[in-house]
C-alpha cells in the first residue's frame, strides 16, 4: 500500500486516505478505453489491429483486473468505507465500456451508429442524460438494451447521491463530535 495511508476513525474502522483515488478511476477509464478499442470486436471507428491491438487489449485487461481486484480487497479488508464513490465510478466506466460494446454489435438496430467511437459516444450521451438525438435506437432489441441502461444510469446516480450524502452526514457528525469534546476539554 505504498503511498496510501491508513488511519483509524473514531468508529474503530480503518478508512484508507491518499490523492490516488482519482488516479485510478483515471487509470481504469484510460486501460477500460484502450481495451475497448484494441478489442477486436464490431466496426473500427479508432481500431488498434494486429500485435499492437493484442498487447494494448491485453495490458488494459490486466489493468482493468488489477483495478477492480484492489477495489474488492479494500471493500472486503476496510469494509468499504471511504472508497464507495470510487468503487462506483469504475463500476460506471465498465458499464458504459460493455454497453458501448453491445450497441456495435447492434448496429443495424441504430441510426447513425457506424464506429466504435459512434456506440461510445452514444453511450456517454445515454449517461449523461443529453441524448443529442443524431443516433438513436430504432430497432426493438436496441430499445430494449438502452431502456435497461437507463434504468441502470438511475441506479447509479441514487447510488452516488446516497454515498455522496452519508459522507456529507458522516463529516457533519465528526464535526459535532469534535466541537463537543472541545467544549468539554
Amino acid at each position: 500500500m505504498a503511498g496510501r495511508r491508513l488511519r483509524r476513525h473514531r468508529d474503530g474502522t480503518y478508512r484508507v486516505h491518499g490523492p490516488s483515488a482519482g488516479l485510478r478511476v483515471i487509470l481504469a477509464l484510460v486501460a477500460t478505453v484502450g481495451g475497448y478499442y484494441a478489442l477486436p470486436y464490431g466496426r473500427s471507428g479508432a481500431q488498434i489491429t494486429g500485435t499492437t491491438g493484442i498487447l494494448v487489449f491485453a495490458a488494459a485487461a490486466l489493468a482493468t483486473v488489477v483495478l477492480i481486484a484492489r477495489q474488492v480487497r479494500n471493500h472486503l479488508i476496510y469494509g468499504g468505507r471511504g472508497n464507495d464513490i470510487e468503487s462506483l465510478l469504475l463500476a460506471l466506466v465498465l458499464v458504459m465500456i460493455s454497453f458501448a460494446l453491445i450497441y456495435i454489435k447492434m448496429q443495424s438496430q441504430f441510426e447513425g451508429l457506424n464506429t466504435k467511437t459512434d456506440s461510445l459516444y452514444f453511450t456517454v450521451t445515454t449517461v449523461s442524460t443529453v441524448g443529442y438525438g443524431d443516433i438513436h435506437p430504432v430497432g426493438q432489441g436496441a430499445r430494449a438494451v438502452v431502456t435497461v441502461q437507463m434504468v441502470l444510469d438511475l441506479v447509479f446516480v441514487a447510488a452516488l447521491a446516497s454515498v455522496a450524502g452519508g459522507l456529507i452526514r458522516q463529516r457533519a457528525q465528526e464535526r459535532r463530535e469534535a466541537a463537543q469534546r472541545a467544549e468539554q476539554g
